[in-house]
């Protein structure tokens, strides 16, 4: 039995019935190679079980959710021991969620797209991410009180702001 020599995979639903996108979230969490996800998907509407499924990719390092990750996602959220990129697009948690994130060991590069809820708080608490070298915040307003501690992120080596689409 050889080993899957997969590395990348990017999971599209446009259409897919919501069985068989949890069919396929459960044959990629068997591919312990993948390095690359990216799920252009409504995980939010599909994840109750996948985070679980998805736990043992150990080297996973880079991940791209486009279409949500909410507080009731974050305590399952797995710590990926190689991921070093993360992009997540509508991005609505609060600071202990935006928290969890710090726990990604090795997490150099953080891309949120729409932050909705979050503020300075959950902000410092990236300070705990030795690794984190990059940062992109988009679509999203922020006091000063959150640029101030965006500064503070001590291994910070790029920052990206874009703020909010008029509408």
């Amino acid at each position: 039995d050889r080993p899957n020599r997969v590395t990348g995979i990017r999971v599209k639903d446009k259409g897919m019935a919501d069985e068989s996108y949890v069919q396929a979230i459960c044959l990629i969490g068997k591919l312990r190679n993948l390095e690359q996800l990216d799920l252009d998907a409504s995980w939010r509407q599909k994840s109750k079980a996948n985070w679980e499924t998805l736990r043992d990719l150990d080297c996973l390092q880079s991940l791209s959710i486009n279409h949500g990750l909410n507080d009731g996602d974050m305590p399952r959220f797995p710590a990926w021991p190689a991921l070093k990129e993360l992009s997540i697009r509508v991005f609505d948690v609060s600071d202990q969620g935006i928290a969890e994130l710090a726990k990604l060991p090795r997490l150099e590069v953080l891309n949120l797209r729409a932050v909705k809820s979050g503020t300075c708080r959950g902000l410092q608490a990236l300070q705990k991410s030795n690794s984190l070298r990059s940062l992109r915040i988009a679509g999203s307003r922020l006091s000063e009180d959150d640029l101030a501690a965006i500064g503070h992120l001590q291994s910070l080596e790029e920052l990206t702001l874009d703020g909010p689409t008029q509408r």
